[in-house]
């Protein structure tokens, strides 16, 4: 049985708000190559055809936060 080879993916979703350590804890897995990683797109929450919605959750969570979630799902989807 080699371990680099698996018969069905084995999938792990790491969940949290802003800060609490996602991708720090996703590093730990980076060494590993049978392993695919897919950090959250912060790059495109950061600059969304020049708007920066990350920046938007952070001061007005109340008017943006359904926006965001549609937006990171909407780009988790894309990732797959």
């Amino acid at each position: 049985n080699d371990p680099d080879i698996r018969k069905k993916p084995f999938t792990i979703f790491v969940e949290g708000i802003v800060g609490t350590g996602k991708s720090t804890f996703l590093k730990a897995f980076e060494k590993y190559p049978m392993m695919d990683i897919l950090p959250e797109p912060v790059s495109k929450w950061m600059d969304l055809n020049g708007t920066d919605m990350l920046q938007l959750i952070y001061d007005d969570p109340e008017r943006w936060s359904m926006a965001q979630v549609s937006f990171n799902q909407i780009n988790y989807h894309n990732l797959m």
